[in-house]
């Protein structure tokens, strides 16, 4: 990514992209909020696992 800011790097074809690099820089941000993301998941399923929440009154048939 560095490279490609370095050099300005954008599409090869006419009326492309013109930075590239700005593209190339969110893709690990990207990768990081989905991992977090599932992180978070697994912490709420495990919360309800080990902690289950009583279902109200209402709701049982």
């Amino acid at each position: 990514m560095m490279q490609s800011y370095q050099i300005s790097e954008g599409s090869p074809d006419p009326g492309g992209l013109p930075h590239r690099y700005l593209v190339k820089a969110f893709l690990p941000l990207g990768f990081a909020l989905f991992g977090l993301q599932g992180i978070a998941d697994t912490l709420r399923a495990l919360r309800g696992l080990l902690a289950p929440q009583p279902m109200p009154e209402e709701a049982l048939p």
